[in-house]
């Protein structure tokens, strides 16, 4: 999918040890509805981090329109849903290098598709989940099933989700 290289595409590693930390730390997500209107109790208590039904849909969908643009050599379809160090890393690339680089990806491994997003943890406006992506055919990299397996990372963007980083 994404290689460091001239077009990097990479997560700060800030960015995950700031999610990892704050999850450990017993913080946690309140419901979807409470995060999309603001109507939280100061009673209420923040029950887990394991992300509602809704932001699993919405961030498995946000991701493989992040894999079909990278399929299809798409930077400004991958630039409109990403945010944090993903975006920065996006701007610095040019769209003939990103074509240019998802090309010879394509040649190499076929296309990308999201079989699986787990272990979805989200804090408030920030999100963390395990993502498995299956190719066409098998290189250096891939699992046994023509797979990767990473950690991806999403914000919530005035009430939409976006992909920040793949690690």
């Amino acid at each position: 999918m994404f290689r460091r290289a001239r077009s990097t595409i990479a997560v700060a590693p800030a960015i995950i040890i700031l999610a990892i930390a704050t999850l450990m730390s017993g913080c946690a997500a309140s419901s979807s509805a409470e995060r999309r209107d603001g109507n939280h109790s100061p009673t209420s208590s923040v029950a887990t981090s394991v992300a509602p039904s809704d932001d699993l849909r919405e961030i498995t969908a946000v991701t493989r329109k992040a894999i079909d643009a990278y399929n299809t050599g798409n930077l400004t379809a991958l630039k409109s849903i990403s945010c944090g160090a993903l975006k920065t890393d996006l701007a610095k690339t040019t769209t003939r290098d990103f074509r240019d680089e998802s090309r010879a990806d394509l040649r190499r491994r076929g296309t990308g598709t999201v079989v699986s997003i787990s272990e979805l943890k989200t804090l408030n406006t920030h999100a963390t989940g395990n993502v498995v992506v299956q190719y066409q055919r098998q290189v250096a990299g891939l699992d046994a099933q023509n797979r990767i397996h990473f950690e991806g990372t999403y914000k919530r963007v005035k009430g939409t989700w976006r992909i920040c980083g793949v690690d």
